[in-house]
């Protein structure tokens, strides 16, 4: 949804003495909050901005491969004679890492799926006779990419910020690692920018069988993974998952992967197309997943069949796991409309929001998770904190996030008190995220002057308050 703009300024009728107004210059995105009939008390007019960081998103299609449902799901032995092997379509080849040109002992790679796994058949060339490098004997090591190694990178949510690693070495060793990705503010950067920043989980487990086998012109990894260990609850038909696969030649001293990229840059992998698609779904939006009632909305159209498709929203965050489910009918051809409710109850920490859809014979057809810190509930901020009281304004800025329909309820209410007294003001619906204030200085008395402000719920009752003081002192000329 594009961001609105209301290009009225809410003017007070108040002493400019009590009077505090919206910072003039043009902020980008912003969302005007309040019309003129809302005058009031302390604040003259309000914006919002949302400043979060979205990833960068590559300007070159990604590499795609089709993957088939396997009815009879292949058995582990590093064989690849089930039939679930003899119809899959092969990848493309492997090139070298940053140079434009094929592998010299090329990598094959199958993979087929059903509900509840997702399998990889990788065959790798090698020379007749030769001894292949295995250092690691153990499973998570480290420096087990140091041995003749294959590589499965994989993205299920596609979005970029959780990936997984699972990484086998010729003689069955295995190593998996689930990574999240994050963008931060360079503090070294000259102006105002962001760079990635990637954590490791070395203790989690893809719960994987595997099988290796070294033949004499080659050698085979084959490798069921389940799903659930990358907290997908299942193989939804039609999705699309990020996927990388590079592999380790110690021989040739090359290495490959299938789609040219970095090993660690999942934007940039490529996709695997689980099945056919059974369900288009559109502008999905999670909202602002903030504390409170949030709201789910998507645009469903049914692709292979009509009728009453069940919808499932999940939140998991510190106080628990809740869910709300609602059953939609869809009507062939034709897209509708969905909006789900759902409550973050818990007001810091991790917040996991997930919507499944599932079709009339109760296959899942669609699933999207998103996961993210909840923002604090409200925060005020005035800088600097002393000046003389001939300085025209007083910054700060006020930070509330809540969920979207929460926001249609609850409200502000602000009061600056100092020497001269108090002003208060209600401030009824809000939207956005940050408010940027300015305090006409002009007439206050010097001393030290203190801002609060308070969220309340429909009922009036007070959910969360902040505050922020600032001193004035009479100019020394």
């Amino acid at each position: 949804m594009k961001p609105l703009r209301n290009p009225n300024k809410w003017r007070a009728s108040v002493p400019r003495a009590a009077q505090i107004h919206v910072l003039t210059r043009t902020v980008a995105a912003c969302f005007a909050l309040v019309s003129a009939a809302h005058a009031g008390e302390v604040f003259s007019s309000l914006q919002f901005r949302n400043e979060q960081k979205e990833p960068d998103v590559p300007a070159t299609p990604p590499a795609l491969q089709r993957v088939s449902f396997a009815e009879t799901p292949p058995r582990i032995d590093g064989k690849l004679d089930d039939p679930c092997w003899q119809t899959a379509e092969p990848f493309s080849p492997f090139s070298v890492y940053r140079l434009k040109r094929l592998a010299v002992e090329q990598r094959q790679v199958k993979a087929c799926f059903d509900q509840e796994h997702v399998y990889f058949a990788v065959v790798c060339v090698k020379a007749p006779g030769h001894q292949l490098v295995t250092r690691t004997t153990w499973n998570d090591d480290g420096h087990i990419w140091e041995d003749d190694e294959v590589e499965l990178f994989l993205d299920p949510a596609l979005r970029h910020v959780e990936y997984y690693q699972l990484i086998v070495n010729s003689a069955g060793n295995l190593f998996d690692a689930r990574h999240t990705v994050s963008w931060v503010q360079d503090p070294a950067a000259a102006e105002v920018a962001f760079k990635t920043k990637r954590d490791t989980d070395k203790g989690w487990s893809s719960e994987a069988k595997l099988k290796v086998a070294v033949g004499e012109d080659a050698w085979v990894v084959e490798i069921a993974i389940p799903v659930r260990a990358m907290g997908v609850p299942g193989v939804p038909l039609g999705a699309k998952w990020g996927l990388e696969v590079t592999s380790a030649n110690r021989r040739t001293g090359e290495l490959t992967n299938w789609v040219p990229c970095d090993w660690h840059d999942p934007a940039s992998y490529g996709q695997i197309w689980l099945g056919e698609p059974q369900l288009d779904v559109r502008d999905l939006s999670f909202g602002a997943a903030a504390y409170g009632e949030n709201r789910c909305q998507a645009a469903l159209k049914p692709l292979a069949q009509a009728g009453e498709y069940r919808v499932v929203v999940s939140v998991t965050d510190a106080s628990g796991e809740r869910q709300n489910a609602t059953t939609v009918a869809l009507a062939a051809g034709a897209t509708r409309q969905i909006a789900v409710p759902y409550t973050i109850e818990a007001r810091q920490g991790e917040a996991k929001a997930e919507l499944t859809v599932a079709d009339p014979r109760g296959r899942m057809v669609y699933y999207s998770v998103q996961r993210g810190e909840i923002p604090a509930l409200l925060g005020l901020t005035v800088r600097p904190y002393g000046q003389f009281s001939d300085v025209r304004e007083v910054r700060g800025k006020i930070a509330v996030s809540l969920g979207a329909l929460s926001r249609q309820t609850m409200k502000l209410e602000a009061a600056l008190a100092g020497p001269g007294g108090e002003k208060s003001e209600l401030i009824p619906g809000i939207d956005g995220t940050t408010l940027e204030f300015g305090i006409t200085a002009a007439g206050l008395k010097p001393g030290i002057h203190t801002l609060k402000v308070r969220l309340l719920d429909a009922a009036g009752a007070e959910v969360e308050t902040g505050q922020a003081s600032f001193g004035l002192a009479e100019p020394p000329l």
